[in-house]
């Protein structure tokens, strides 16, 4: 009900989509963005979030878009009409495993002319699968959004090969800025000192499996402490509990902290910094670790990780977690192979202490010329209408087919109707759960 002329304005206005915002590493990178984009000044910036966002950005407009049917699409509305009324308006969208989310109302900002920025926030081939499965229900591919957008931002020159062929024109890749804090040396009482800065979460960012393997630090009594920044999910707590209750003697070489002032202190007072997370886009606190020269363990097959840690240059990928608390062991008893990989830190720190070689380039990402598909762009235009007016017709692709069923003559028909089905030709997988009878 605001009068229109409250949307006019000489600076450019500039959109970034985030679904939900928590205290994780897209956070951060929207926050630094925000920043870097309010210094150079000449832009409207507004964030526009779902209303169960729980994590506070500063410096920006907030527009939250409710995820109730009737409501998205009166808030759809509204935005439409402050995107027409917008000067020059550009949208840097971060999408990751809910995507969907984004083209059930992306009509607001593809009924008008927009420059489209899109940040692959993960790992492609994590993104590619979380796609098919949100998306492929109504038939929109990872190639539909690709040819719709100008510019793909990419967190890693080495996620180039996992992009589709029309899509690597628009690619722009640049390392995530560490933009240093004031630190301080925490000065910790142990001779070796570990971080993990992922909590006690969700499974694949755990450090449990790590913690499990401790007994090999302890029982050649080394002086050591880990310690574990950030959030804590109820279910990895119950796991820990449960892990030292039966073995408390590992508790007194750890630290929990959910939360801290300034983690850079942390960082700054720390020997190694460890992760047993099975995958990441590019990790920012990797990128972090690398600006205090601290090595960074991680293990081989985590996607993301293997190619950000440069092995035996600035930290090494582990085969298992054993194996990294062997090499832990390693690296304490030999000091010189620890100052190695200090000093191979030194390599990266051009890359991610820059501006100007990392979040700078989303300036020159904002000034190139329309690169997308007309095309492409009303397909996801028509799809956001179709949602608004009918979100029943959302689904997302079937990943398996679970069968439920006798074995007895009868039901085999049911079996052969059921492996002919729209279901089982969409699943990759279909199981059987079947009963026998005394005779079979």
């Amino acid at each position: 009900n605001r009068d229109e002329s409250v949307y006019t304005s000489v600076n450019r206005s500039l959109y970034i989509y985030r679904g939900i915002l928590t205290s994780g590493g897209c956070s951060k990178i929207i926050q630094d963005l925000i920043n870097v984009l309010n210094a150079k000044g000449g832009f409207d910036i507004y964030l526009v979030t779902h209303r169960n966002s729980n994590f506070s950005i500063k410096n920006c407009m907030r527009i939250s878009i409710p995820r109730d049917p009737f409501w998205m699409k009166q808030a759809s509305f509204e935005l439409s009409k402050h995107v027409a009324s917008a000067n020059n308006p550009a949208l840097i969208s971060f999408l990751d495993h809910d995507s969907n989310d984004f083209f059930s109302f992306c009509s607001s900002f593809l009924d008008h002319k927009i420059h489209w920025i899109n940040f692959n926030t993960n790992h492609p081939k994590i993104i590619s699968n979380w796609f098919k499965r949100m998306n492929g229900g109504v038939d929109i591919t990872e190639e539909d959004l690709y040819n719709a957008v100008d510019v793909i931002r990419l967190e890693n020159e080495n996620f180039h090969k996992y992009m589709p062929i029309n899509a690597q024109d628009k690619c722009m890749d640049f390392l995530n800025t560490v933009l240093k804090p004031d630190s301080k040396d925490l000065l910790f009482n142990n001779k070796l000192n570990l971080l993990s800065v992922n909590g006690l979460r969700e499974e694949r960012k755990s450090i449990l499996p790590l913690i499990k393997e401790l007994n090999i630090l302890i029982d050649k009594n080394i002086d050591f402490k880990l310690r574990v920044l950030g959030d804590q999910d109820p279910i990895t707590m119950i796991e820990f509990e449960d892990y030292i209750s039966n073995n408390p003697r590992v508790s007194e070489y750890l630290e929990i902290l959910p939360s801290v002032n300034n983690i850079h202190d942390y960082y700054e007072s720390s020997t190694l910094a460890v992760t047993t997370a099975t995958y990441e886009g590019t990790s920012n606190s990797a990128l972090e670790s690398f600006a205090h020269n601290l090595p960074v363990l991680c293990l081989d097959s985590a996607l993301g990780l293997n190619e950000t840690v440069d092995h035996e240059v600035n930290g090494l990928q582990c085969s298992s977690p054993k194996a990294m608390a062997s090499s832990i062991l390693d690296l304490y008893e030999d000091k010189s192979k620890l100052n190695k990989l200090q000093l191979g830190c030194e390599l990266i720190k051009e890359k991610i202490l820059n501006p100007k070689l990392g979040i700078d380039k989303y300036f020159n990402a904002l000034d190139c010329g329309p690169n997308h598909s007309p095309a492409f762009r009303e397909k996801l235009n028509s799809y956001s209408k179709t949602f608004l007016n009918a979100p029943h017709i959302y689904r997302q692709k079937l990943e398996a087919l679970v069968v439920y069923t006798d074995l007895d003559k009868p039901y085999l028909n049911i079996i052969s109707e059921a492996l002919k089905s729209k279901a089982a030709e969409e699943s990759e997988k279909v199981f059987f759960i079947c009963k026998y009878s005394k005779q079979a």
